[in-house]
């Protein structure tokens, strides 16, 4: 039953409104990838990625507003909120925009799976994450899952396209 926590030993499969949401959000992302592909025959790729930018700041702004959630940052937080911006939304934009101009709508669906291991790598490395030794399987298995993505083709060697738009992950 949706909503419903799980009854003791019941071992049945309970969604709640967060997996839906969580689902939504896996769609929605999912159907971003060939849209977007599609759009790039008819907009160039930094126009549409500049044009996206725009209405999701757009919206932000609404939901900032409406939620009386915005704030100044600091003066000592500014740098850091620029930097941020600039290396996170800037340089991911130019990434992706080309990257996916540059492959295929699937292959940059692939590709964009490595992102978690990344995370996962990284929170390590900042002292956050402990890594037992079924993690280090699972990073294994999950970078050789991503990896073979390249190999259904004659050449194992990633496009031009695959990497900068591996640079986004």
């Amino acid at each position: 039953m949706l909503g419903s926590p799980a009854a003791p030993g019941g071992g049945g499969l309970v969604l709640t409104w967060s997996d839906g949401a969580a689902l939504l959000a896996v769609l929605i992302w999912g159907s971003n990838f060939p849209i977007i592909k599609q759009l790039m025959t008819v907009v160039e790729p930094l126009s549409l990625t500049f044009i996206r930018a725009v209405c999701s700041s757009l919206v932000f702004a609404v939901l900032l507003s409406l939620s009386n959630q915005w704030q100044r940052p600091r003066g000592t937080d500014t740098r850091v909120f620029v930097l941020v911006g600039l290396i996170g939304l800037t340089l991911n934009g130019v990434f992706y925009a080309y990257g996916l101009h540059l492959t295929t709508a699937s292959h940059s669906g692939l590709i964009f799976t490595i992102t978690p291991l990344f995370v996962f790598g990284l929170s390590f490395a900042l002292g956050h994450l402990r890594i037992a030794r079924l993690d280090v399987l699972g990073l294994g298995l999950g970078w050789r899952g991503r990896s073979s993505s390249w190999g259904f083709r004659r050449s194992p060697e990633p496009t031009p396209g695959e990497r900068a738009y591996s640079a986004t992950c």
